[in-house]
């Protein structure tokens, strides 16, 4: 084999192995926690959580007849800085076990995205360590699922996360957030109508504006006209009144001195007659 293909061959099985670990999936449980032929992961519970996810932690430990099971492995949440930094079977859900809540995202509402009556097999990856979280609503559903783990083929399940039907009739609580997410959305929703209705009421009131003063000016000009109408006529008015009067004033006087003589014929015709 020469130089070039033993490198190719090098970094095809490279590319095997880094393809085979991003692949694995919760039919590779339990041997993604083996190393050698030890099965050494940490189990995870919650320092708060039912004395039964104790229980189903012992029934996955007890499960494993093929490895030398790692003695002294069990720890409390409370103990663990980083559970991305470990291997661990975690046991319990975001409200009874802070590892838990971790690997989820710290939900608020911390039984987010669980069914009553369902337990659930979720595997994480994490810079090569491997979470397995066993949750549910209620101890009971994670014990059931402890025991599926513990007692059938897994080989067929081709994914990272698993649930089964419990028949615990458990119940999923009533998220206390909802209310609050709807009120803030449907504030959010008056707030972005008032905004649009405010910025309505501007456009209208900008075109409103330009159209009263448009209004305004022509009004203006039409007023202007009007005044300059009546002025030139209230001065033709004048000019001929003017024009009148002075035609008759001549006759006037002309009349006021044809009655002074005649008023002193008149007299005379008195005097004499």
């Amino acid at each position: 084999m020469t130089p070039s293909q033993t490198i190719f061959m090098l970094l095809f099985a490279l590319l095997a192995m880094a393809t085979t670990a991003t692949a694995l999936d919760i039919s590779d449980y339990p041997q993604i926690f083996v190393h050698g032929d030890t099965f050494d992961p940490e189990y995870v519970i919650g320092e708060e959580a039912p004395s039964m996810d104790v229980v189903s932690a012992t029934i996955l430990s007890t499960a494993i007849t093929d490895y030398e099971v790692k003695i002294g492995t069990s720890k409390l949440d409370s103990e663990i800085n980083d559970v991305k930094k470990i291997n661990a079977i975690v046991i319990g859900n975001p409200c009874v076990n802070k590892a838990a809540a971790q690997l989820e995202g710290n939900p608020l509402f911390c039984y987010k995205g669980l069914e009553g009556g369902k337990g659930y097999a979720k595997l994480f990856s994490h810079n090569g360590k491997y979470q397995l979280l066993i949750t549910g609503v209620s101890a009971e559903d994670r014990k059931a699922m402890a025991e599926y783990l513990a007692k059938n083929y897994l080989g067929n399940i081709k994914t990272k996360t698993f649930s089964i039907d419990t028949g615990t009739g458990s119940k999923t609580p009533k998220n206390p957030f909802a209310q609050q997410q709807t009120n803030k959305a449907a504030t959010e929703t008056t707030k972005k109508e008032i905004e649009e209705e405010k910025s309505n009421h501007k456009s209208y009131e900008k075109e409103n504006s330009e159209e009263k003063k448009k209004t305004e000016k022509e009004t203006m000009k039409e007023t202007k006209k009007e005044t300059e109408k009546t002025t030139q006529e209230d001065e033709k008015k004048t000019e001929k009144n003017k024009q009148e009067n002075n035609k008759e004033e001549p006759k006037e006087k002309k009349g006021f001195f044809a009655k002074v003589f005649e008023a002193i014929g008149s007299f005379f015709k008195y005097l004499f007659g």
